[in-house]
């Protein structure tokens, strides 16, 4: 339990919540990530970002023009399949609901690393 102090100065405690031992997922497949998504639900996803995507505002993101910025993670919330894009995974970001479509993003799988490696748990609630 850790404890945390309120703007009232009131201590308020929270529980941390870990991986269940043996229970750590790593997907690195289309296929693997689809079916731990449906099966498990959400998955933490690492990719690259660059200058274009900081201007995304709506549809499914693929890297057109920008240098290399830099690392981010997200959370991989589901995908879909475009007739003209193809497959593309659905993404909550943590910028805040003013960015992208509300918060989240369509990434056209494939692009800037998405889907090369994405890591899932079930929790060990304490």
């Amino acid at each position: 339990m850790c404890s945390y102090r309120c703007d009232n100065g009131e201590s308020t405690g929270s529980n941390r919540y870990y991986c269940k031992v043996g229970s750590m997922t790593v997907a690195t497949t289309h296929e693997e990530i689809m079916t731990e998504l449906v099966s498990n639900g959400p998955m933490m996803v690492g990719l690259m970002i660059y200058e274009d995507f900081m201007n995304y505002e709506a549809g499914i993101y693929k890297h057109v023009t920008g240098e290399e910025l830099g690392g981010h993670a997200m959370k991989l919330v589901g995908y879909g399949h475009d007739e003209n894009e193809g497959l593309y995974w659905e993404l909550q970001n943590q910028w805040s609901e003013d960015w992208g479509e509300k918060g989240f993003v369509r990434v056209k799988a494939g692009e800037i690393g998405i889907d090369s490696v994405a890591l899932a748990c079930m929790p060990d609630l304490i």
